[in-house]
Order: structure tokens, then C-alpha cells, then sequence
């Protein structure tokens, strides 16, 4: 049995590809260009990444150097403490060979800043050594602070800030 509707039924031709599409010329050539400048934004992004981490690793290094500087400051304001406070305070400066230099004083500071006396702290009792004898009244250590920047290449500075003793002192 046939549907009453069958005879006006048409059929179609429906092609895969339109005609428009399969007479356009030069499709590859624009898809080649648009992959090329895919391409070409990909590597750039690529080469300014890598120019970032250059910058950051050469910082790292700069600064590194300058706590270097910095360290080695700290050690020389250690061997200027004495039992006189005016030497042991004195505020003191140097370089490094032509790069590299350190000051004593905070990192913001123009100018080298004088060690700071903390104070001393008695050892009631402490025996300076063998053979010495026993002292009642003991000995002191004097405390200082010592704040200490040390620089580098490229406006590079750190900063360490120590704690040390000298004695021990007769009192």
C-alpha cells in the first residue's frame, strides 16, 4: 500500500560539497597563513617568556652578590669590636674589588651608620680560664647589633642585620 501523497514527492540532489566551496581557489594558501601566524604569536610568546627569566635570573645573581657584600661586612664590623665602645661602634665602609662594596648601617641610609651598643651581660662567675682561679664577681660581654648592606652591579643591595658578643670583659 502506497501513502496517498507519494506522487508529488521529489527527490533531491544534495551535493557533499557546494559549488561555491569546490570552485574557490587558493583555500590551502589562506589556511597555511593563518597556522603561520599561529606559529608566529606561539614563539614570540615563547622568546618574551625566555627574556623574563633571563631578566629574573640575572637579578637573582645581582643580589645574591650584593648578601655576599653584605656577609662579608658583617665579618669585618665582628673583628672591630673591642672592649672600647668608640672602636667598636665606629660606623665603617669598603669595596670589593670595583663592583661589590659594603657599609655598616641600614639599607637606606646615604651614608656608613655606627655599630649600636646593646648593653653588656654579666657571667657571674665565669672562669676565663685554666688556672685563672675562680672570679666572684665574674666577667661581662658586651652586646652589639650590626646592620650591614652590602651592594652589587645593577643597583643590587641587601641587607643583614647580626647580633654579637665581645668578652669576655673584667668588671
Amino acid at each position: 500500500m502506497r501513502p496517498k501523497h507519494s506522487k508529488n514527492l521529489r527527490l533531491f540532489k544534495v551535493p557533499v560539497f557546494p559549488d561555491s566551496l569546490q570552485s574557490e581557489k587558493g583555500m590551502a594558501l589562506a589556511v597555511i597563513i593563518m597556522l603561520m601566524a599561529l606559529l608566529l604569536t606561539m614563539t614570540s610568546a615563547a622568546l618574551s617568556l625566555s627574556s623574563v627569566e633571563l631578566k629574573l635570573s640575572s637579578n637573582f645573581k645581582t643580589s645574591t652578590q650584593a648578601l655576599h657584600a653584605a656577609d662579608a661586612g658583617v665579618h669585618v664590623g665582628a673583628t672591630q669590636l673591642s672592649i672600647n665602645q668608640a672602636v667598636a661602634t665606629a660606623p665603617y665602609s669598603g669595596n670589593i674589588g670595583p663592583s661589590f662594596a659594603y657599609r655598616s648601617g641600614r639599607r637606606f641610609d646615604a651614608a656608613p651608620q655606627p655599630l649600636e651598643f646593646r648593653g653588656a651581660r654579666p657571667a657571674t662567675g665565669y672562669s676565663v680560664g685554666v688556672g685563672t682561679g675562680y672570679k666572684p664577681s665574674g666577667y661581662a660581654f658586651y652586646a652589639y647589633q650590626i646592620n650591614v648592606t652590602g651592594t652589587a652591579p645593577a643597583a643590587a643591595a641587601r641587607e643583614i642585620e647580626a647580633q654579637a658578643e665581645y668578652g669576655p670583659v673584667h668588671q
